[in-house]
């Protein structure tokens, strides 16, 4: 442009409206979010420490663990052959966690890691549904962020976190199906009328039948359990209260028959004083079961049993609380109240035994629980209901650790105001817990009672020769006892005072939550009568489902009584210390016994002839003796896995967590841990009279032909001439020698 002249004219377009409402939606919804997340920043954190642990575990270590090797065979198998299978041995229904892992495994490949981040995350979906639970059951934020804490690194929540077995997937599902029957018990407002005015709060949304007269000062029941005068004022039609003390909706008692939950400053409109229970006469419509929710937790809950039978009570257990409340009547709503509830768990139910029968066969360990429980009898079940049940309360100290220390501070106000049956409670439970705690201290048990994934060992199954050094002394053993029995009578306590609490919406979801739990308790019985005579018997997983449930009930019960955060969340992050230290070490420990048995392999030892441990066995073994039919070739006197899971094994060659009498060690190598003090080694063992280096059978005489192909992601591996590995990790002629000079016998 020339000076001198006139500056142009710029033009610019109006923004269109949509364009500005646009603008004006992503503002909004940016500044809600920020808001929730300022609102729970503590859930976040934890959240975030358990996302950031799936990074300090080795997720994606290539292994199986214990029993997790025949589901992820069957992901694969369906990714590869899109053919759904459940094999023989396999005593939960599994369906769903197959058909999970799968979309994990089409995603990031069918490896081990990728299945077992499939847990990662359905875990994480469940400390979600806890912690809407828990702020459903009016739990305060900071209260539910210490529960989620005390769920997610409970050292037997975390190790099974990071396996494929079943237990962590229907604990998931679990918490989403009670999370959503919870919500159903909703209360839904009437549309605003003249009479019906704000003043300074929101409208009325719930009404519960039930309540005493009051007028004048009007009596006030909050949502966490305490009462007080307020101030109210009083008309024909019109009733409000003023209170600025209560922050939260509360109870108003306004008339015969009556209760009104309402916010500060609300004003009420009050049509009609007819009883009439659905409260339609008051301004609010009392919606007593929310039909939407019912149908989804039906649904969740048929998803849980195709994952474990336990699934099948979590209906029933609603169904009992909803004749027990008086909510289910002999009328056309209740019918179809029912068919919303039955109709998805019976297709679920009745669909999977139809796929079994004529698509799949009945797996021999689902067919055989039924003979067990009548081989058993009445003998044996007094003895299991004996046992579990001391065991149980044992336990649920442990699993509410982190919030008993919170309340320990205030016991003697937990103990203050509990009712008659309260004490009795109380008295029943502290007899057994103590009785029982006394009975297997004479017999030389502590605690962890009924260990699998979480004893003297550390945390993970102890299922490989030898096992790992014990890591819990019997001191520490002892104390952990005590710890716990303290805490469970601490619990019962809190049991007691809630047995007192006023009827409100939360004390009914409270109780819908503890119907499910004790649905579950009867669900540890089944599974446990296999192990009847054994000196657990029962298996610490089976005891997972208890863990959030007593989590958010015991919130509850907590809900108005003074607690010390800090001391909560001390002893919730020691135990998630242990809780990954531990799990972290299980996974490097089996991971090196993988590598150690890749590494025999490629030396030459034969697939059939080489035991690493239940996980490997049944991966690469278990089909084999399925097709060919083989009886166990393992000596009398081998571990449970080679006869149930390899028949196809003679375990002439084995890896082991030390010495073993009879054999001679041919390779060792040390492995990482965080919590030993000691080293850590693993031994590659040979028995009495078997060459080193291996010789390739050849099918000669009554020996098999060696396996020349075993399962892998994505299909089959070829093993040529018994070599998984092109390079040996192991060389021949380096191999220790079979002289009395290299033999270490034990």
């Amino acid at each position: 442009m020339r000076r001198g002249t006139a500056h142009p004219i710029i033009r610019t377009r109006a923004p269109s409206p949509s364009g500005v409402a646009t603008a004006r939606t992503a503002t909004v919804t940016s500044a809600r979010i920020v808001a929730w997340a300022r609102a729970n920043w503590a859930v976040l954190a934890v959240f975030g420490a358990f996302a950031l642990s799936a990074v300090i575990v080795p997720t994606f270590a290539p292994v199986a663990t214990t029993d997790d090797w025949a589901y992820t065979r069957s992901a694969q198998i369906l990714l590869a052959e899109g053919r759904l299978t459940v094999f023989p041995v396999v005593a939960a229904t599994a369906v769903f966690q197959i058909v999970w892992g799968a979309l994990f495994g089409f995603l990031l490949g069918p490896t081990f890691g990728a299945f077992r981040l499939s847990t990662v995350v359905i875990t994480a979906l469940g400390a979600v549904a806890l912690y809407g639970l828990c702020r459903d059951l009016g739990v305060t934020r900071g209260r539910g962020a210490l529960g989620v804490a005390a769920y997610l690194f409970n050292p037997l929540v975390f190790v099974l976190a990071f396996t494929f077995m079943t237990d962590a997937h229907f604990v998931g599902l679990l918490m989403i199906a009670t999370w959503l029957f919870a919500k159903a018990l909703a209360l839904t407002p009437l549309p605003p009328s003249p009479t019906a005015v704000r003043r300074g709060g929101t409208e009325a949304t719930n009404i519960v039948p039930g309540g005493n007269a009051s007028s004048g000062d009007a009596l006030i029941s909050r949502p966490d359990g305490s009462q007080g005068e307020e101030r109210g004022e009083t008309a024909s039609n019109v009733t409000y209260v003023t209170s600025e003390r209560a922050r939260e909706p509360f109870s108003l008692r306004i008339g015969p028959g009556t209760r009104l939950r309402v916010a500060v400053g609300v004003r009420v409109s009050r049509r009609s004083p007819s009883p009439d229970p659905t409260g339609e006469g008051f301004g609010v419509r009392v919606s007593p079961i929310d039909a939407r929710f019912i149908l989804a937790g039906s649904i969740v809950a048929g998803l849980a049993f195709l994952t474990r039978q336990q699934g099948a009570l979590i209906v029933p257990a609603v169904i009992a609380f909803l004749l027990l409340s008086r909510r289910l009547r002999f009328d056309r709503a209740s019918a179809v109240l029912l068919l919303q509830l039955l109709v998805p768990s019976l297709l679920a139910i009745g669909g999977y035994y139809l796929w079994l029968r004529y698509g799949n066969d009945v797996p021999h360990v689902q067919a055989s629980f039924f003979r067990e429980v009548l081989e058993e009898g009445w003998g044996g079940t007094w003895w299991l209901l004996r046992h579990l049940t001391a065991i149980e309360l044992i336990y649920l100290g442990f699993f509410t650790l982190p919030l008993m220390a919170a309340a320990l501070p205030f016991v003697r106000t937990i103990g203050r105001g509990i009712p008659p049956r309260g004490w009795l409670l109380f008295a029943l439970w502290e007899a057994i817990a103590v009785a029982g705690v006394a009975v297997f201290w004479t017999s030389g048990a502590r605690m962890p009672y009924i260990p699998q994934f979480f004893g003297s060992g550390g945390l993970g199954a102890p299922d490989v020769l030898g096992s790992r050094p014990i890591l819990i002394s019997p001191d520490v053993r002892a104390l952990l006892t005590a710890i716990c029995l303290i805490a469970s009578l601490l619990l019962a306590l809190i049991a007691a005072r809630a047995m007192g609490a006023a009827p409100s919406l939360t004390r009914s979801r409270a109780a819908l939550v503890l119907m499910i739990g004790l649905g579950q308790v009867v669900g540890v019985l089944p599974p446990s009568y296999h192990y009847i005579g054994w000196a657990a018997g029962s298996l610490d997983r089976y005891l997972l489902p208890l863990v959030p449930l007593a989590i958010a009930v015991t919130l509850w019960g907590l809900r108005d009584v003074r607690l010390v955060p800090p001391l909560g969340w001390i002893v919730a992050i020691a135990l998630a210390c242990f809780a990954v230290a531990g799990t972290r070490d299980y996974l490097v420990f089996m991971r090196a016994i993988w590598a150690m048995g890749d590494k025999a392999v490629a030396a030459g030892v034969p697939l059939d002839r080489l035991d690493a441990g239940s996980g490997w066995d049944g991966y690469y073994l278990y089909e084999r003796g399925l097709e060919t039919r083989l009886r166990s070739r393992t000596p009398k006197g081998g571990p449970w896995w080679v006869y149930f899971y390899a028949p196809a094994t003679d375990s002439a060659y084995v890896v082991s967590g030390k010495q073993l009498r009879g054999y001679f060690v041919v390779a060792k190598a040390p492995y990482s841990s965080w919590l030993q003090r000691a080293p850590t080694t693993l031994y590659l063992l040979r028995r009495l009279g078997m060459p080193w280096p291996p010789k390739l059978e050849t099918g000669q005489g009554s020996m098999p032909v060696a396996i020349q192909v075993r399962p892998a992601p994505g299909g089959l591996e070829t093993l040529e001439t018994g070599s998984a590995l092109p390079v040996p990790t192991v060389d021949a002629k380096n191999a220790p020698r079979t002289g009395p000079e290299d033999d270490n016998e034990q």
